[in-house]
């Protein structure tokens, strides 16, 4: 069989998609760092899952009062949140989180082939900063879901109320 001009191309892009895949395959499953998980067990998260979503809200919860007990409580009450959502919903923000994790889709988008949990905390700063600032919609979309949520929870706490000056919900609004 003699060797043209299309047979080469061919070649050449099977070659390449051949190069790409086993590439992405490697990026795709680089470890993530897990933290100890809660002795409560978890409902929705899974231990890498669990263990991103720690990291991002340590870096959502930067200020010098926030209440480093409630802010480590952060992801649990997310996973009891997420356990009372329609499946589909609560599928849609752990979507999110591991995207952010992803050293493929980091790879893909931002040129980052670590993990997000892997990542210190300048680099993860940047790669938040990347998603907040995206010029995909879908792409903002998942930081803001992410964020909001970690925030409503963090906020929503009861023993964040006295961080941030909050005298708590209108007495006939208490159970």
């Amino acid at each position: 069989m003699s060797l043209t001009r299309r047979s080469l191309i061919k070649r050449g892009a099977l070659g390449g998609a051949a190069a790409a895949a086993v590439g992405g395959g490697w990026l795709a499953f680089k470890p993530s760092r897990l933290v100890p998980l809660p002795a409560e067990p978890l409902q929705v998260l899974d231990a890498k899952t669990y263990s991103v979503l720690h990291a991002i809200t340590g870096r959502v919860l930067t200020e010098p009062a926030a209440s480093p007990v409630v802010k480590a409580l952060v992801p649990q009450l997310i996973d009891q949140h997420l356990s009372g959502l329609p499946a589909g919903e609560a599928g849609d923000y752990v979507q999110a989180i591991r995207a952010i994790e992803s050293p493929l889709r980091g790879f893909v988008l931002d040129l980052r082939a670590t993990p997000f949990s892997q990542l210190d905390a300048e680099g993860q700063d940047d790669v938040l900063d990347a998603w907040r600032g995206s010029t995909w919609s879908a792409r903002r979309g998942a930081y803001q879901r992410v964020k909001q949520l970690i925030t409503a929870v963090y906020y929503g706490h009861p023993s964040t109320y006295a961080v941030i000056g909050y005298p708590g919900p209108p007495r006939h609004l208490l159970p």
